[in-house]
């Protein structure tokens, strides 16, 4: 798989690069706010672990 073809599939469903944008930030702004709170909130989706290459 290449390191496009998500990309490629969301643009496919016919989502726009500005939604595809606006989802990575929103992401970034989520991981950051709970890697920076204070209160220790827990990540709110479940931990994933990597798949090895095939």
């Amino acid at each position: 798989m290449s390191t496009t073809a998500p990309l490629q599939a969301e643009r496919d469903a016919g989502a726009s690069d500005a939604e595809i944008g606006e989802v990575v930030g929103h992401l970034a702004l989520n991981v950051l706010t709970n890697h920076f709170n204070l209160a220790k909130v827990d990540n709110d989706w479940p931990v994933v672990t990597p798949r090895s290459a095939v």
